[in-house]
């Protein structure tokens, strides 16, 4: 008897979110030709407010739970830099008060004092205030990553898919042998036994593809977020 009601709540929210909007969320700019939209987005670098434009959504979670937004920049803006490293993908989650690690500091800790090739590298982070009556248990944090790759699932070949699954799992990491003289250790393994990182979160939405631009190689494999 009551579902017309919250449909109607629920569609008038969506249009007038008044204390439930995220303030940093600055403008939504329908593009009704191609039937998508670009958002602006207000962060703070050095001290700084900044605005970026032409933010494309490319991936978002259930309304429940962490509630994950993946937000692209389809122009990367040159100025928009940190470390002199450009940020091309924001991530906002809600994440549990309190809890013992974010994503933010295990990705820190993972890329020191080397980086580790084929992690995802985190150079922004920020914690977006909402209103407590909302979510008592959670709160938004915003990551600004560097890498930007491809779902697994993109991936043109079920033998290129193989390569890439047992790259992560078991294969040689050639990169990080160079770089920092390691064991032959797959990349789970390199996290276990050198960060003291264990990923409890192996899917299909961690694992990126990244195009390689040797014409004789099949691809690279990327991380990306998850528990730890």
């Amino acid at each position: 008897m009551e579902l017309h009601r919250l449909l109607y709540a629920f569609i008038y929210c969506l249009y007038n979110p008044g204390d439930f909007a995220d303030p940093s969320y600055v403008e939504m700019v329908p593009n009704y030709l191609d039937d998508f939209v670009t958002y602006n987005m207000r962060i703070t670098l050095d001290s700084n407010p900044i605005t970026i434009t032409n933010l494309c959504p490319i991936y978002a979670s259930n309304p429940f739970g962490t509630q994950t937004h993946i937000l692209v920049l389809s122009n990367p803006d040159p100025k928009v830099k940190v470390n002199g490293e450009p940020l091309t993908v924001f991530k906002d989650q809600l994440c549990q008060v309190g809890t013992r690690f974010y994503e933010y500091d295990i990705l820190t800790r993972v890329h020191s004092p080397e980086k580790v090739p084929r992690v995802v590298e985190a150079l922004y982070h920020e914690v977006i205030k909402i209103p407590r009556d909302l979510c008592p248990s959670r709160e938004k944090h915003r990551l600004g990553l560097q890498q930007i790759g491809k779902p697994l699932t993109s991936i043109p070949t079920v033998g290129q898919m193989l390569e890439i699954v047992f790259d992560i799992l078991e294969g040689n990491l050639y990169p990080i042998i160079h770089m920092l003289y390691a064991h032959s250790l797959a990349v789970l393994r390199y996290l276990r036994f050198k960060r003291h990182v264990l990923h409890r979160d192996i899917s299909k939405g961690n694992i990126l593809y990244v195009e390689d631009d040797l014409p004789s190689s099949t691809g690279t494999s990327s991380w990306s977020g998850g528990s730890a």
